[in-house]
């Protein structure tokens, strides 16, 4: 059974601290993902902080269900990232959590429309692959094989952007970490700080292959800080699976504690005026998107969407 973003996955209602992290927008650290709580959404910088009324800040203790204090997002620096963490972000906060994202310096402001605090950390998208073409001598836009996606999204990003996640996450104090499926920093985040993490699947589970290299690519990284590495790639405690089961790529969920999402479509922030509907029919305009590089099921996942 799906649930929806407004209803669940929380169980009590504690004052938490959520940070959403995310590959290609921001890194998102979430200190709450239940009432009270604080969610961050961006890469780790200093936090900038936002009037907000003031909230009970007593720590609980993480009991086992997904209800923390405060709960970091984590994502990429990129919209196509970004968007699909928002029901989420804005279910938390409507329970009372506070929630933050970590990013890139570019997301500031699409995160700041929303009303949510910012935390800048790590660079954007063409310092991260410029850093990839210089360690691999290859183009990951042209040719993005496993090798090149891997160094991107667990090797080159983790690099130049986990110190920075790192001092912002410990200043805002997150109680859960929540990363979109391509993010790893907000992982390595969570594992250093001792705070609980999940990761929510955002699209269909990448190739086998891709996942291999990537889980093997993040694996210094933490061997590098005397933690101990995850064995497979997404990691965390939860998968938040927002994919329709139709959708999903068989077997390739990993062993993730699952809870099952139901996708919603992206609106704008409160006040943004409706799209306009199609002239002489009155129907509502739909945009499929095959993502930035399409993997070979893209296509027939969108003609089953269409249809």
């Amino acid at each position: 059974m799906w649930r929806s973003c407004q209803t669940a996955p929380t169980a009590r209602r504690a004052a938490h601290r959520c940070v959403l992290a995310s590959a290609n927008s921001s890194h998102i650290l979430v200190p709450a993902i239940n009432s009270g709580s604080r969610a961050v959404r961006g890469r780790g910088a200093a936090p900038r902080r936002r009037s907000a009324p003031q909230r009970s800040r007593s720590r609980h203790k993480h009991t086992g269900d997904l209800d923390t204090h405060a709960h970091p997002h984590v994502q990429h620096p990129l919209t196509g990232h970004f968007l699909p963490l928002l029901p989420l972000a804005r279910a938390l906060r409507t329970q009372g959590h506070d929630v933050a994202f970590v990013s890139a310096a570019a997301m500031a402001d699409p995160v700041g429309a929303e009303g949510f605090e910012f935390i800048p950390a790590s660079p954007g998208v063409d310092v991260a692959i410029a850093e990839v073409t210089r360690r691999t001598g290859a183009n990951l836009m042209t040719d993005p094989s496993p090798a090149l996606v891997a160094e991107f999204f667990a090797g080159a990003r983790v690099d130049l952007g986990v110190d920075e996640a790192l001092t912002g996450a410990r200043a805002w104090e997150p109680d859960l970490v929540v990363s979109e499926h391509c993010d790893f920093v907000g992982p390595l985040v969570a594992a250093v700080l001792k705070v609980p993490s999940a990761v929510m699947g955002i699209d269909p589970a990448l190739e086998p292959d891709i996942l291999d290299a990537l889980a093997s690519t993040a694996h210094s990284r933490y061997l590098d800080r005397g933690l101990q590495a995850p064995a497979h790639a997404p990691s965390g405690r939860w998968l938040l699976d927002a994919c329709p089961p139709g959708l999903q790529r068989d077997g390739a969920l990993p062993p993730l504690e699952r809870i099952a999402l139901r996708p919603e479509p992206h609106r704008g922030p409160e006040g943004t005026s409706r799209a306009a509907r199609v002239p002489g029919t009155g129907r509502p305009r739909v945009l499929v998107s095959l993502s930035t590089t399409p993997g070979t099921r893209r296509p027939r996942s969108v003609r089953c969407c269409v249809r």
